[in-house]
C-alpha cells in the first residue's frame, strides 16, 4: 500500500504541471529483442536490435558503422549526429567539436547479444534529436539503458542505401543482396470463398482510407469497436500499427479523487496520456481503483496485440509461413 500511496502522490503532482513534462517522462512499451538479424551486403551484422512498432531499432554507433559513417554526440544540444555535419551547424569559434570524428567510420558497438525474447521495458522516447548528413530524422529513437536507438530504415533510405526485409526468415538486409524475397499481398478473401476456405478466425483486410491510404486495414478481429488495425508491406518489410477509435471527447473535463481525498479535474486526453506513461503492473491496481472503468477502457484498447492478430490472418490466408 505504500508504494502505490506514493506513487499515487506523483501522479496527483504530475497532472500540475505542463504537458512538456510528460514527454520526458520514462515510459513502458511493448518490444521484441533481437527478433531480427541483419545482413549488410550480404554479410551477417552482429548487433543487438529493438522490434518496436513494427519497425526495427538499432544503436546509434550500430547503424553508423553499418553504413560507413561517422557517430558523435554533442550534449549541450542533445543532439546525435551521423555522417556528415551540416553546414553551418557550429560557428568556426566553436572548438568542442575540434576532437569529433567526421569521416572515418563508427566502429561497431560490440556489446553484449541480448537474449531473444518478447518483454516490456522502460524507456524515453525522443530524449534527444537526431540528426543523419545534417538533416533532422524525422523518426522516434529510443533510449534504453543508456544506449539510443534508431530505425534502421529510416537511417538507411535517409542515405538512399538499400533496405529490405524477408518476414519467413526475419532478416533484414542492407546495401546490396542477392536474396531472393518472398511475394505477399494483403486481399481480402473472394467472396465466392467457401466457409471451409475462408481464415478461421474471419478476419479479412480492406485498403485503409484517409490519412491511411496505401495500408491495408484488418477487418473481421474482435476489437473491431474499440480500434482500427492497419498494416503494410514497404517492400518486403511488414509494418502494422493501431488506432484505438476515439468516442469520447478528449477535451471532457473529468472530476477525480486523489490518495488524500482531494478533488481534481483534467481534461480526459490528459488522463490518457498520464495512463500511457504511468501503466505497468506495479500501478495498474492504484489506477484501476483511483479512475475505475476509465482506466480499464483505456487499458483494454491500448494493449491489444495488433502484431500478432496480422500475423494470424496472413498465416491463415497463406501469405506468411
Amino acid at each position: 500500500m505504500i508504494k502505490f500511496k506514493i506513487l499515487g502522490l506523483g501522479l496527483g503532482l504530475l497532472l500540475l504541471t505542463p504537458t512538456s513534462v510528460l514527454a520526458s517522462e520514462t515510459i513502458k512499451i511493448d518490444v521484441g529483442f533481437n527478433q531480427v538479424k541483419i545482413k549488410v551486403n550480404d554479410q551477417p551484422f552482429n548487433s543487438n536490435s529493438i522490434l518496436y512498432n513494427g519497425s526495427t531499432y538499432v544503436s546509434i554507433r550500430d547503424v553508423s558503422s553499418m553504413l560507413g559513417l561517422a557517430a558523435n554526440y554533442y550534449d549541450k544540444n542533445k543532439t546525435a549526429y551521423i555522417g556528415q555535419i551540416g553546414a553551418g551547424e557550429f560557428s568556426k569559434d566553436n572548438h568542442d567539436i575540434d576532437s569529433w570524428d567526421i569521416i572515418t567510420p563508427a566502429t561497431p558497438s560490440n556489446a553484449p547479444i541480448m537474449e531473444q525474447m518478447n518483454t516490456s521495458i522502460s524507456v524515453n522516447l525522443n530524449d534527444i534529436l537526431i540528426k543523419v548528413n545534417g538533416s533532422k530524422l524525422e523518426s522516434d529513437n529510443i533510449l534504453y539503458n543508456g544506449t539510443t536507438y534508431v530505425p534502421l530504415r529510416a537511417v538507411s533510405e535517409t542515405m538512399d542505401v538499400p533496405v529490405d526485409y524477408d518476414p519467413e526468415i526475419h532478416t533484414a538486409f542492407i546495401g546490396k543482396t542477392s536474396h531472393q524475397f518472398p511475394s505477399v499481398s494483403q486481399t481480402k478473401p473472394p467472396e465466392s470463398s467457401t466457409k471451409e476456405e475462408a481464415p478461421k478466425s474471419g478476419m479479412y483486410s480492406i485498403p485503409a482510407e484517409g490519412d491511411m491510404a496505401g495500408w491495408q486495414q484488418l477487418k473481421g478481429h474482435s476489437y473491431e469497436e474499440k480500434a482500427n488495425i492497419y498494416f503494410k508491406k514497404d517492400g518486403s518489410f511488414l509494418q502494422t500499427t493501431l488506432k484505438p477509435i476515439q468516442t469520447e471527447d478528449l477535451n471532457r473535463v473529468i472530476e477525480w479523487t486523489d490518495e488524500n481525498g482531494k478533488k481534481r479535474k483534467n481534461k480526459l486526453g490528459d488522463l490518457y496520456k498520464l495512463f500511457g506513461t504511468f501503466s505497468n503492473q506495479y500501478t495498474d491496481d492504484f489506477l484501476l481503483s483511483t479512475f475505475g472503468d476509465l482506466y480499464y477502457d483505456w487499458i483494454e484498447s491500448s494493449t491489444i496485440n495488433a502484431d500478432k492478430l496480422v500475423e494470424q490472418f496472413l498465416k491463415e490466408t497463406g501469405q506468411l509461413q
